[in-house]
């Protein structure tokens, strides 16, 4: 006997137990979510060969850039496998014709112990990838081409460059900032510069985008005041062009003037600037 929309209406002593069983075929629909989450991976996956990321201008942020591609191509590998098993069973699986009842087993050991193991294998390779990169960023072996000591303070920088690390004595050039000017940190191609950090006052952050690193300037750091802490990074250019550096941790009022003008340049020019710095710096000291 069958009943309103085609329902079949059990007698009395029918095997299905009083279950209603819906006949005619099932209404196929396609997920909602499904086209905008396979638009917004595409759309991921085509934005850019650096993956949101700055274009890097330096050794040690080219190594960053490869760590991150990395990272974002298996978070995107294991996002399109997670949506396309739940395509698959949201389609496989969907109300139709059967009226068994599923696998009632409680346990799948040898599935559990892969979805264990392959993500602490995905973990530890991330871990052994980032480990040295993270040493490069921290490494300052041998001597250094250029060396700046970097002050900042409420709100502005000072840029000393010195002969040799042990940054003592008078700087042989030294750039300032002010409300109405800009200071411009010039640096050579392809030489590796180390920056001293220092801070005057609170704590303040070194930071150009298209490093892809930042350091804080943490006050007594170059002292004893602060022991234990490594205000000392270092950089090799690799490109010319001028970039925007900023204070990026909050040090007050006017912290969001707090910038500086990077230009990275060849040779020749910087020979030529670094003569006219140091010229015009021992006049200002006399």
């Amino acid at each position: 006997m069958r009943g309103w929309a085609g329902r079949r209406i059990p007698r009395r002593g029918d095997r299905t137990g009083g279950i209603q069983i819906v006949t005619g075929e099932p209404h196929e629909r396609r997920p909602r979510w499904l086209v905008p989450s396979l638009s917004a991976l595409t759309a991921v996956v085509i934005s850019g060969c650096d993956l949101g990321l700055p274009s890097p201008i330096t050794r040690e942020g080219e190594n960053v850039t490869r760590l991150w591609s990395v990272f974002t191509i298996l978070a995107l590998a294991i996002v399109a496998l997670i949506i396309g098993l739940i395509v698959v069973v949201v389609i496989r699986y969907r109300r139709g014709h059967r009226d068994d009842i599923p696998s009632q087993r409680q346990y799948n050991f040898p599935l559990e112990i892969t979805y264990t193991v392959i993500p602490l294998v995905i973990v530890g390779v991330l871990f052994g990838l980032t480990i040295p990169v993270q040493e490069n960023l921290g490494s300052k072996e041998g001597a250094a081409d250029v060396y700046v000591e970097v002050v900042g303070f409420q709100w502005q920088w000072q840029f000393r460059y010195f002969e040799d690390e042990s940054y003592e004595g008078d700087p042989r050039i030294v750039v300032s900032g002010s409300p109405e000017q800009v200071p411009v940190l010039v640096l050579p191609v392809d030489a590796t510069v180390r920056f001293r950090l220092v801070a005057q006052d609170v704590i303040h952050s070194f930071w150009v985008p298209e490093f892809l690193e930042k350091r804080d300037l943490i006050p007594g750091a170059e002292t004893d005041v602060s022991p234990g802490i490594d205000n000392v990074v270092e950089v090799e250019t690799t490109e010319t062009g001028e970039w925007t550096g900023r204070c990026a941790e909050y040090c007050g009022l006017q912290h969001a003037y707090m910038d500086f003008e990077l230009r990275v340049v060849d040779e020749a020019e910087w020979q030529s600037w670094s003569s006219e710095a140091a010229d015009a710096t021992g006049e200002e000291g006399t």
